[in-house]
This record gives C-alpha cells, sequence and structure tokens, in this order.
C-alpha cells in the first residue's frame, strides 16, 4: 500500500514535470514564430534580389 507521503511526493513530481512540458511547448511556439519569421524575411531577401538582377 502507498502511503500519504509517497502520493503527495508523486503528486509534485507529475505537477513539475507538467509545468516542464508547459515551458518546453511555449519555447517550440516561440521557435516556430522566429522560424515563420525568417521564412518571410527570406522570401523577402530573394524577392529583392531577383528584382536587383533583373535590373
Amino acid at each position: 500500500m502507498v502511503d500519504r507521503s509517497e502520493l503527495q511526493n508523486k503528486a509534485r513530481l507529475v505537477e513539475s514535470h507538467r509545468q516542464h512540458l508547459e515551458e518546453l511547448q511555449r519555447r517550440m511556439e516561440q521557435i516556430t514564430g522566429v522560424i515563420n519569421e525568417h521564412q518571410v524575411t527570406e522570401e523577402i531577401l530573394s524577392r529583392l534580389t531577383d528584382m536587383s538582377n533583373s535590373r
């Protein structure tokens, strides 16, 4: 049988892991946003280069 303190320790561990997972998900969303911004920037620079070369 599991005693109360062991259950409390496991509950704290689960909560800690949940918070860590949320932080990782937040960071992944930030990274995805940065990647999207870089893709837009790359496309703009490519078009500007093409326009410059066609002159």
